[in-house]
């Protein structure tokens, strides 16, 4: 039987109320206006009192600001954006600072020491990613506080798709959780993936299943309805694939990979028509990921290249040199890319004309050395663009002026 979702507080007087949100985010918007932004109230986990130290800086040259939030962990805060806020984690503890200024509005500590992601907005709650935890938990996003909470199963990964978590057990059954109530919505196998491992993309309704058979030589890839489980469209597709993106018209695209984990080709498959495309890359490209926007596809490898490769016209753009030996996921928006180095600089290169236009100073600290091999992805914010640091900054500059970084 599938484990039901424990309302928070159960056994204990419950901490959530209905309503809660809304008077606490404004008891913290008139504490700010009084203390002029000299303490902070934290809402949430077990820490109820102002906070003073965590008051962000303004940086008015790059147009944003910059805070480091004595939130306890370590290692680079790990960021994502929705309802106004801006949602991190670092081993061991969630974290909220808003987008407008950077000011710490609630902590709440997490039952794991390893993080799997930054947390996700899901069903209108904050859910921490913890892939392989004990738990799966939604938080209330203006307090922090448990709304529900919900066992796992030793060994579950979990991904998340639009307002579902898809959990996969290690006996490759799969089941729906209603990211708003933490209850299932279906359980079940996926048709021909006996391990299924999963992928979603913003602005694509379905989650693609993917597993690749033992020699490579292919790969099956099936579309999946997150909220029923049913199963959209099925195909086998050559090559070793890796999901990095999806088109609003169905399109999704992949790395072809080599044994290697080298990138070796960019393939487009369109379940409308069945058609597939395949642009070679140059070289192999060691340590690949990719993002997509439109239908060009941006890769960056170990070393720090960067590749723009047109899909529809069949070629590479252009290509830059960054120097950035540990890069992270790239980030495409509005005729910019951005990614974060491991030192904790954020690059921006001219989406057009593959040039660097701006970055900002490395950001090294006491956890230098703890570093993830891939770091936080740029995360834009409006206008602005939040990155995130090893010495425990959070920050944001204006994405339209990279040039004054």
């Amino acid at each position: 039987p599938e484990p039901a979702p424990v309302p928070a507080g159960a056994g204990r007087r419950p901490r959530w109320r209905p309503g809660r949100g809304r008077t606490a985010a404004l008891a913290a918007g008139a504490l700010a206006l009084v203390g002029g932004f000299a303490a902070v109230w934290v809402t949430g986990g077990n820490d109820q009192s102002p906070r003073g130290g965590d008051t962000p800086a303004l940086t008015a040259a790059s147009g944003g600001w910059t805070a480091r939030p004595a939130v306890g962990g370590d290692g680079m805060p790990q960021c994502s954006y929705g309802v106004g806020k801006l949602f991190c984690a670092r081993p061991g503890v969630v974290f909220a600072l808003d987008a407008a200024d950077g000011r710490l509005l609630w902590r709440q500590p997490v039952g794991t020491r390893a993080t799997s992601g930054p947390p996700v907005v899901s069903g209108g709650l904050v859910q921490p990613y913890t892939d392989g935890g004990s738990r799966l938990a939604g938080l209330d996003p203006a307090t922090g506080e448990e709304v529900w909470r919900r066992r796992l199963p030793v060994g579950t990964t979990v991904r998340y798709a639009g307002d579902t978590a898809l959990l996969t057990g290690v006996d490759g059954t799969v089941t729906g959780v209603d990211g708003a109530t933490g209850r299932t919505r279906w359980h079940g196998v996926v048709p021909g993936q006996d391990a299924p491992s999963f992928a979603a993309f913003p602005g694509a309704a379905p989650a693609y299943a993917t597993r690749t058979s033992a020699d490579g030589g292919h790969t099956r890839v099936t579309a999946v309805d997150p909220a029923s489980g049913r199963m959209r469209w099925d195909v086998r597709l050559r090559g070793w694939l890796k999901p990095v993106g999806a088109r609003a018209d169905g399109s999704v695209y992949f790395l072809a990979m080599d044994s290697g984990y080298g990138a070796r080709e960019v393939v487009r498959y369109t379940p409308a028509t069945g058609a597939t495309r395949r642009v070679a890359l140059p070289a192999v490209l060691d340590g690949a990921h990719a993002t997509v926007r439109g239908d060009v596809v941006y890769v960056l490898a170990t070393g720090g290249s960067l590749d723009a490769v047109d899909v529809a016209a069949g070629r590479r753009l252009w290509h830059l040199e960054t120097s950035v030996s540990r890069g992270s996921l790239p980030v495409a928006r509005d005729g910019r890319v951005y990614l974060s180095a491991g030192d904790g600089r954020l690059l921006a290169v001219d989406a057009v004309k593959g040039r660097l236009v701006g970055q900002t100073p490395a950001r090294l600290g006491a956890d230098s050395a703890r570093v993830m091999s891939a770091p936080p992805a740029p995360v834009p914010v409006g206008t602005r663009v939040c990155a995130t640091a090893p010495d425990g900054t959070v920050f944001t500059v204006d994405g339209h002026a990279p040039g004054a970084w």
